[in-house]
């Protein structure tokens, strides 16, 4: 992203937040739930929090001004 100048916060952590659902996805046992199983789950319900967080202000931003 640096490359083609379209760095920025917003979109590094969006593409964080879909590697960590990939391999969330794909390690996941399927006999077991280590305890670090669940505290995962709480990290990714933050992280899709704050990205629907960062898609808000998004929409806010492209919305005209007295549409909300």
């Amino acid at each position: 992203m640096a490359a083609l100048a379209s760095l920025s916060l917003g979109l590094w952590f969006v593409f964080s937040l879909i590697g960590l659902l990939v391999f969330a996805v794909l390690t996941e046992p399927f006999n077991l739930k280590p305890q670090w199983r669940v505290r995962l789950r709480w990290v990714i319900v933050g992280g899709l929090i704050v990205f629907g967080y960062i898609v808000l202000r998004r929409i806010l931003a492209i919305a005209p001004p007295g549409l909300f």
